[in-house]
């Protein structure tokens, strides 16, 4: 702003004017004299056109824009009254109003949506945002590490089985033929049976004295091994001697 309204009070000397005229003109300010009466002379003229622009905006007569664009190409203001009553503030707005209106009666009564505005917490630039939306673009933000690396994480139904990292499983040396391949292939009563027949069948002695281990039979289909099994312990058993029974 370049101008200075000067309101000299009941009792202010001329003295008073005087300097205070020559501190504006220190700051290259022009001077203008008012009257002490409710707004001066700068809010009674601008608060209702700003007022007059908001009720008009209420009522639909115009756009928001288009308020603005008339006053700006037709009058050669630099500011329209809707975007100049967001730089003031909506409240300084309301406030300056409600203080004509009660000096000059209710034709300075705030226009029901900039009542509205204030009430909703909309005050223009200091708020981000009154008639114009003031906030900035948000940019776009970056997933936190924890999200990035959860968003490149495969879907659990197409992520490797924990069983299917597992290291094998350890081979066993086979007994009396029945490999651990050989046995994942019979049931569990079957391999059971043929494990304890081989290992509590006594050894048969050789020709130097000592027992040597029985040849393994050959190695065939589960049942043929486990049918040579029940077959050994069926031979021991009707060549062991009868036991008489106790006295």
């Amino acid at each position: 702003m370049r101008v200075v309204e000067l309101i000299p009070g009941l009792t202010t000397s001329p003295a008073t004017v005087a300097a205070g005229r020559g501190i504006a003109a220190a700051m290259g300010m022009a001077v203008a004299a008012v009257r002490d009466e409710p707004g001066f002379a700068a809010n009674r003229l601008l608060m209702p056109y700003i007022n007059e622009a908001a009720a008009a905006l209420g009522a639909a007569v115009a756009s928001r824009d288009a308020i603005d664009a008339v006053m700006v190409g037709g009058t050669g203001v630099p500011m329209g009254p809707l975007a100049l009553a967001d730089f003031i503030g909506l409240d300084t707005c309301v406030a300056i109003l409600r203080v004509l209106e009660g000096g000059l009666g209710g034709a300075y009564k705030p226009a029901l949506l900039l009542v509205c505005h204030v009430a909703a917490g909309w005050l223009g630039v200091k708020s981000g945002r009154g008639f114009y939306d003031h906030q900035p673009a948000a940019a776009p933000q970056a997933l936190p590490p924890t999200c990035a690396a959860q968003s490149t994480r495969p879907h659990p139904r197409n992520a490797p089985s924990a069983f299917s990292s597992a290291p094998p499983i350890a081979t066993s040396p086979s007994v009396d033929g029945i490999t651990p391949r050989t046995a994942t292939r019979v049931s569990g009563a079957a391999a059971a049976t043929a494990y304890t027949s081989a290992s509590t069948a006594p050894d048969a002695p050789n020709d130097a004295g000592g027992s040597a281990s029985r040849p393994p039979p050959p190695r065939g289909d589960a049942a043929a091994a486990a049918a040579a099994a029940a077959a050994a312990v069926a031979a021991r058993r009707a060549a062991a001697p009868a036991t008489p029974p106790p006295k």
